[in-house]
Protein backbone atom coordinates (compact mmCIF):
# COMPACT_ATOMS: atom_id res chain seq x y z
CA UNK A 1 0.00 0.00 0.00
CA UNK A 2 1.34 3.33 -0.94
CA UNK A 3 1.28 5.85 2.13
CA UNK A 4 1.72 8.90 1.66
CA UNK A 5 1.97 12.37 3.60
CA UNK A 6 1.71 16.03 2.37
CA UNK A 7 2.51 19.14 3.81
CA UNK A 8 1.94 22.72 2.37
CA UNK A 9 5.23 24.39 3.44
CA UNK A 10 3.62 27.30 4.82
CA UNK A 11 4.80 26.85 8.77
CA UNK A 12 7.81 27.56 10.91
CA UNK A 13 11.09 24.73 9.93
CA UNK A 14 10.74 24.02 13.96
CA UNK A 15 7.40 23.13 14.49
CA UNK A 16 7.90 20.89 10.75
CA UNK A 17 10.85 19.28 12.12
CA UNK A 18 8.88 18.13 15.30
CA UNK A 19 6.29 16.83 13.14
CA UNK A 20 7.94 14.87 10.72
CA UNK A 21 9.98 13.49 13.43
CA UNK A 22 6.98 12.14 15.17
CA UNK A 23 5.61 10.78 12.10
CA UNK A 24 8.66 9.75 10.43
CA UNK A 25 8.64 5.97 11.29
CA UNK A 26 4.76 5.26 9.80
CA UNK A 27 5.04 6.64 6.66
CA UNK A 28 7.27 6.05 4.18
CA UNK A 29 6.93 8.37 1.30
CA UNK A 30 6.76 12.31 2.16
CA UNK A 31 6.01 14.64 -1.15
CA UNK A 32 7.04 18.43 -0.05
CA UNK A 33 4.60 20.17 -1.88
CA UNK A 34 4.35 24.42 -2.36
CA UNK A 35 5.41 27.40 -4.65
CA UNK A 36 9.15 28.32 -5.24
CA UNK A 37 10.55 29.41 -2.08
CA UNK A 38 8.29 28.01 0.51
CA UNK A 39 11.62 26.36 2.23
CA UNK A 40 10.81 22.75 0.60
CA UNK A 41 14.80 22.09 -0.07
CA UNK A 42 15.88 24.34 3.05
CA UNK A 43 13.11 21.27 4.97
CA UNK A 44 14.68 18.57 2.99
CA UNK A 45 18.30 19.68 3.90
CA UNK A 46 17.12 19.90 7.52
CA UNK A 47 15.71 16.64 7.29
CA UNK A 48 18.88 14.90 5.51
CA UNK A 49 21.09 16.09 7.89
CA UNK A 50 19.31 14.86 11.15
CA UNK A 51 18.11 11.70 9.98
CA UNK A 52 21.33 11.22 7.08
CA UNK A 53 20.60 7.13 6.53
CA UNK A 54 16.36 7.20 6.73
CA UNK A 55 15.81 9.58 3.72
CA UNK A 56 16.56 8.77 -0.10
CA UNK A 57 15.65 12.01 -2.20
CA UNK A 58 14.75 11.76 -6.00
CA UNK A 59 16.83 14.23 -7.83
CA UNK A 60 14.23 15.71 -10.39
CA UNK A 61 15.44 16.78 -14.17
CA UNK A 62 15.30 20.54 -15.38
CA UNK A 63 15.81 21.84 -18.52
CA UNK A 64 17.30 25.19 -17.17
CA UNK A 65 20.81 26.39 -16.89
CA UNK A 66 22.35 25.45 -13.50
CA UNK A 67 23.04 27.91 -11.00
CA UNK A 68 26.18 29.04 -8.94
CA UNK A 69 26.97 26.20 -6.78
CA UNK A 70 24.31 23.51 -8.06
CA UNK A 71 25.52 20.60 -9.10
CA UNK A 72 24.80 17.79 -11.89
CA UNK A 73 23.18 14.85 -10.41
CA UNK A 74 22.91 16.28 -6.65
CA UNK A 75 20.84 19.07 -6.86
CA UNK A 76 19.04 18.30 -10.97
CA UNK A 77 19.76 16.60 -13.49
CA UNK A 78 20.74 19.54 -15.82
CA UNK A 79 19.53 18.30 -19.55
CA UNK A 80 18.51 19.78 -22.68
CA UNK A 81 14.60 20.72 -24.12
CA UNK A 82 14.79 18.10 -26.87
CA UNK A 83 16.29 15.28 -24.67
CA UNK A 84 13.37 15.92 -22.37
CA UNK A 85 11.00 16.13 -24.71
CA UNK A 86 11.98 13.05 -25.93
CA UNK A 87 12.39 11.14 -22.28
CA UNK A 88 9.08 12.97 -21.64
CA UNK A 89 7.29 10.88 -24.94
CA UNK A 90 8.80 7.72 -24.11
CA UNK A 91 6.65 7.44 -20.56
CA UNK A 92 9.86 8.06 -18.59
CA UNK A 93 8.61 10.95 -16.05
CA UNK A 94 6.20 10.19 -13.32
CA UNK A 95 5.32 14.02 -13.48
CA UNK A 96 6.48 16.43 -15.44
CA UNK A 97 5.61 20.54 -15.63
CA UNK A 98 7.22 23.67 -17.66
CA UNK A 99 7.18 26.67 -15.68
CA UNK A 100 9.17 29.86 -16.85
CA UNK A 101 9.90 28.15 -20.31
CA UNK A 102 11.71 25.35 -18.58
CA UNK A 103 10.70 21.78 -17.56
CA UNK A 104 10.84 19.95 -14.58
CA UNK A 105 9.93 16.18 -14.14
CA UNK A 106 10.49 13.39 -11.49
CA UNK A 107 11.51 10.69 -13.71
CA UNK A 108 10.92 6.90 -13.22
CA UNK A 109 14.70 5.95 -12.99
CA UNK A 110 15.20 8.54 -10.21
CA UNK A 111 12.43 7.16 -7.93
CA UNK A 112 13.88 3.44 -8.76
CA UNK A 113 17.07 4.39 -7.96
CA UNK A 114 16.18 5.51 -4.45
CA UNK A 115 14.05 2.35 -3.95
CA UNK A 116 16.58 0.06 -4.67
CA UNK A 117 19.16 1.58 -2.68
CA UNK A 118 16.80 0.58 0.43
CA UNK A 119 16.23 3.86 2.12
CA UNK A 120 13.63 3.83 4.62
CA UNK A 121 11.70 6.59 3.50
CA UNK A 122 11.61 8.41 0.40
CA UNK A 123 10.98 12.07 -0.69
CA UNK A 124 10.29 13.87 -3.56
CA UNK A 125 9.71 17.78 -3.65
CA UNK A 126 7.16 18.53 -6.13
CA UNK A 127 5.95 22.60 -7.03
CA UNK A 128 2.75 22.32 -7.41
CA UNK A 129 -0.60 20.33 -6.71
CA UNK A 130 -1.54 19.34 -9.95
CA UNK A 131 2.01 17.66 -10.81
CA UNK A 132 1.50 15.79 -7.39
CA UNK A 133 -1.67 14.48 -8.51
CA UNK A 134 -0.12 12.95 -11.62
CA UNK A 135 3.11 11.77 -9.37
CA UNK A 136 0.56 10.03 -7.30
CA UNK A 137 -1.06 8.63 -10.20
CA UNK A 138 2.27 7.25 -11.54
CA UNK A 139 3.62 6.67 -8.84
CA UNK A 140 1.29 3.89 -7.40
CA UNK A 141 2.85 1.62 -10.70
CA UNK A 142 6.69 1.87 -9.53
CA UNK A 143 6.31 1.80 -5.41
CA UNK A 144 6.03 -1.56 -3.90
CA UNK A 145 5.87 -2.33 -0.23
Amino acid sequence: MLRISWLRLNESAGHLDIWYSHIMADLPIYVFTGPSGAGKSTLLQMLLEKFPNSFGFSVSHTTRKPRPGERDGVDYHFTDRDSFLSEVSQRNFLEYAEFAGNFYGTSRLAVESVIDFSYHDFISIINNQNRFKSFIKSTINVVKF
